[in-house]
Formats: C-alpha cells, sequence, structure tokens
C-alpha cells in the first residue's frame, strides 16, 4: 500500500507527529525563553561567544541536526508531501535579521506566528551597518505576512527616550495587528528576557510597549496578551477587558498601587506573573477574586525586598464566610516559583486542585504546612521541587499532614524561570 493511499487521519497524525513543538509560544513561555534557544530551521544555534554582526546562517537547506530533519525529509519525497509539509516548516518564522528576510519573502503566505526583533533607532534607520533588520526590511515582512495571526516584538534597550523611526514603526504595527486580527501578541525587552540587563539598560529605554497599546481597538481583540519590558505600568490594564491569557514580567516595577491590582476580567482562563515588584503577595488573592474564569496562575520571584511580611492566619481561616474558595472554583494548575516561605502562605487563601512548589528555601515548605495545615483548600495534587534538600523526617511529616487532607504528592517538579540580576 502507498503511503499516498493512507487514510486523511494517518497522515495527519504523521505530519504531526513530525512536526516539532513551536517555542517560544505566546500565553506560555514568550517572557522567559531566551532568545539564543531561538532560531529558524534553516540557521545554526547563535554561538553567543561571536559578535551578532559576523553571524553567518548555515548552508541554506541544510538538514542535519535540526528538530526539523524528519518532516524536512519527508518533504522531498515527493511533490504530494512537499504540498503538505512546506505550510509546516514555514508557519512560524524568526525576523531576527537580515539573513532571515529571504526565505521569509518567499514562504510569506504560509507565516502564522511572527518574531521580530527590533533593533536600536539607528539601526532600524539605517544609518549604521548592522546584521539587524532596518526599517525597510521591517516594514516589507509586515506588509506581506497577510495571514499571521500570533505576533511576538523583542525590542532592544535603548538610551533614545523617542524618536521617530520607534514612532513610525508603532503605528505600523498597531496598524498590522488591528488590520490582521492578530489574536496573540508578545512585547519583550531582549535584555530581560535574555537575563543580561543592567539598571543602565532599564532606565533609559524606549518603551514600544507604550506606543503599540494606547490603541484601546486593537486591545479588545487581542486574546492572548504577553509582555516582558520594565517600563512600570506604561499600559492601561482596563482596556484588556476580553483577555484569555495574561503575562507580565517586570511591567510592573515601581509604584506599590499598580493599576494591575485593580485589573477585573470575566473572560481571563491564565495568568502569570514574574518578577512583577509591585504586586504584593497578600494582594494576589483579592486578584483572583477579581477573575472569576481563571484556571491557571503561575507567579515567580514578586514582590519586593521590602514587603511587610503577613503573619499566618488563624486555625479555621478556610472555614469563615468570605474563604475565597466559597467565591471561586478551584484553580486546574497554581505555580509558585522563588517565594518565600510566608509568601506561599499568604497566596494559600487560594484554592486549587494541583499546585506547583519549586526554588524554596529549605525547610520553608514543610515550616508552612506545619503552621497552617488549611493552605490551598481543595488540594489534590502537590508536586515539589527536585532539587529542594528535604530530609527523610520531614518527607514523614509532610506525608502525615498531606494524608490527613488526602492530597497526594510528588518530588517531580522543576524551575521553570531560571532568573540572573545584575
Amino acid at each position: 500500500m502507498s503511503i499516498l493511499n493512507l487514510p486523511v487521519e494517518i497522515t495527519l497524525e504523521i505530519l504531526k507527529y513530525l512536526t516539532p513543538k513551536h517555542s517560544p509560544i505566546v500565553g506560555n513561555d514568550v517572557a522567559w525563553k531566551k532568545t539564543e534557544t531561538i532560531y529558524n530551521w534553516w540557521r545554526r544555534p547563535r554561538d553567543l561567544s561571536l559578535d551578532p554582526n559576523t553571524l553567518g546562517p548555515a548552508p541554506y537547506g541544510d538538514i542535519e541536526d535540526t528538530p526539523y530533519s524528519s518532516l524536512l525529509s519527508l518533504q522531498q519525497t515527493c511533490r504530494f508531501f512537499n504540498t503538505l509539509c512546506t505550510p509546516l516548516l514555514y508557519s512560524e518564522i524568526n525576523a531576527f535579521d537580515r539573513l532571515d528576510y529571504e526565505p521569509i519573502m518567499k514562504y510569506k503566505d504560509h507565516v502564522r506566528t511572527l518574531r521580530l526583533t527590533i533593533g536600536p533607532a539607528d539601526i532600524i534607520s539605517a544609518s549604521k551597518p548592522s546584521s539587524y533588520l532596518d526599517y525597510t526590511g521591517i516594514s516589507s515582512i509586515l506588509s506581506t505576512c497577510h495571514k499571521t495571526t500570533s505576533l511576538v516584538l523583542y525590542y532592544m534597550p535603548s538610551d533614545i527616550e523617542e524618536s521617530d523611526v520607534y514612532q513610525d514603526l508603532a503605528t505600523m504595527i498597531k496598524e498590522f495587528v488591528i488590520s490582521h486580527n492578530i489574536k496573540s501578541l508578545g512585547v519583550c525587552n531582549v535584555s530581560i528576557v535574555d537575563d543580561f540587563r543592567t539598571w543602565e539598560d532599564t532606565s533609559g529605554q524606549w518603551s514600544l510597549l507604550e506606543h503599540i497599546t494606547s490603541e484601546s481597538a486593537m486591545l479588545n481583540d487581542i486574546d492572548v496578551l504577553d509582555i516582558a519590558c520594565s517600563a512600570p505600568d506604561a499600559m492601561s490594564y482596563s482596556s484588556l477587558q476580553n483577555l484569555v491569557s495574561l503575562t507580565v514580567r517586570e511591567a510592573v516595577d515601581t509604584e506599590f498601587d499598580s493599576p494591575l491590582l485593580q485589573f477585573t476580567s470575566a473572560t481571563l482562563v491564565k495568568l502569570q506573573l514574574i518578577e512583577c515588584r509591585a504586586v504584593y503577595a497578600g494582594h494576589i488573592p483579592d486578584l483572583i477574586r477579581q477573575c472569576p474564569a481563571l484556571r491557571s496562575l503561575f507567579v515567580s520571584t514578586c514582590g519586593d525586598g521590602s514587603d511587610v511580611e503577613i503573619p499566618f492566619r488563624p486555625a479555621g481561616w478556610s472555614e469563615e464566610n468570605d474563604a475565597l474558595w466559597r467565591d471561586h472554583q478551584p484553580l486546574d494548575h497554581f505555580h509558585l516559583e522563588h517565594m518565600l516561605g510566608w509568601e506561599i502562605a499568604a497566596m494559600a487563601t487560594i484554592p486549587a486542585r494541583e499546585v506547583v512548589l519549586t526554588s524554596l528555601r529549605d525547610g520553608e515548605l514543610l515550616n508552612a504546612f506545619e503552621r497552617d495545615k488549611e493552605m490551598f483548600p481543595q488540594l489534590e495534587l502537590l508536586h515539589i521541587d527536585v532539587d529542594l534538600d528535604m530530609k527523610e523526617a520531614e518527607g514523614r511529616r509532610l506525608s502525615e499532614i498531606l494524608g490527613k487532607r488526602r492530597v497526594d504528592w510528588k518530588i517531580d517538579a522543576h524551575w521553570t524561570v531560571n532568573q540572573t540580576y545584575p
């Protein structure tokens, strides 16, 4: 039997199996997936020891040692599979420099996910030679990728607060998002995503976010939004009423009374908060109360060293009439990372069926459950960091506490965001 005569369902399963999982994905890991790990299949991974301006591509069409090798091999077997495989090979494209331009323009009709790097103003305006795309190149890509539904913008930190070329580019991006009905949008400062920032990087940079999110009509149509920048509250969260997923990294940075804490949404299902200094652990349960549809929450390294520690609650708090679990369905997934014991306890009024705890200080997990045995109402399964140094006696005691609540627990969790600091 010829493979060409296989049922359509089997052929689709084969293609699905051979196609690598897209990464990073808006709504998942865009805010922390380092750009050095992102490259098109026809390019070799970047060698960070080299000057970015001297990097060259792998030989065009080189199919060895790439996640797409099997799909590429199948594409080359016959015309039938060439037609099926080509859209999958070019459905997600990284427009990071000039060497990516030609294949993007050739296969533009297949692009569904576009990741675009925007360089400093003097490079975009072509006043300096560089490997970055200039204004003309960016404009050409945005004007031809008509079927794109997901857009990620990576921009470089700059000392220039305002620039005409940035404003023109922001206008172009807003028009692109609205006219192409973009549903997923990511806006990321490369220095934050790649963890090479210094205080100078984040104090004088251009806020792309502030430019492109000034159009409320654009925000109303977006379902998934990821932000990784250090412009504190550069946007109005009140415009994000139709979001299904929101990720914020550093974008609420300095003001204690951040507008994010007043954010309400009847549609938000997933929320991820990373390195948000103004997001105080004690405020997060109230934020969850304001998002009744929420089912997934990730909190990593939020708060500030000057936060006032919240005392543990007295026994019986979960039976009070105003307990959060009475007003909010339990989350399907709640992940806490790089947080102190008292911060975990402060957020433990949030009901959740599955809780993941990673990057904890030794002893703090057991201490929290010893002092508050009602943490995480409706908990069914607890995942603990594999790197946590838990003594045998601590494990037995934790098992005893959780056993009384009929909660299963596993030591199988791993860090998600591995930050470094200047």
